[in-house]
């Protein structure tokens, strides 16, 4: 089994703040990796850790499992493992295994009260 821990960086036009994505597909050429790691080991879990949404490649529909962190923060790490392991459910991440991902609209507006 593969467990690969891939995602964003801080960097200039990834997830940092005062910079707008160029678009929104994993840098560094993540998912030309993820596809020949995944022609040579097709049980291979894929955890991306990102400030906000990636688009998925086409080694989505291959991978065994997808899980998805973000913004963890100090225990995050801890987090991750316990649940990657089977020691704790899922709390801090999210589990998304769906096969069709829709475009979601989000309209921030100033002044709500939460």
């Amino acid at each position: 089994m593969v467990i690969y821990i891939g995602g964003t960086s801080h960097e200039h036009g990834s997830d940092c703040e005062g910079y707008d994505k160029p678009n929104l597909k994993l840098p560094y050429q993540q998912d030309r990796l993820l596809k020949g790691i995944l022609e040579v080991n097709p049980n291979t879990v894929v955890v991306l850790i990102s400030g906000g949404p990636v688009e998925i490649g086409e080694w989505y529909n291959d991978a065994t499992a997808l899980l998805h962190g973000s913004f963890l923060g100090m225990e995050g790490g801890n987090a991750l493992a316990r649940t990657l392991f089977g020691s704790q459910s899922f709390g801090k991440t999210d589990y998304y295994r769906v096969s069709v991902w829709k475009i979601c609209l989000i309209t921030y507006l100033e002044n709500i009260r939460v």
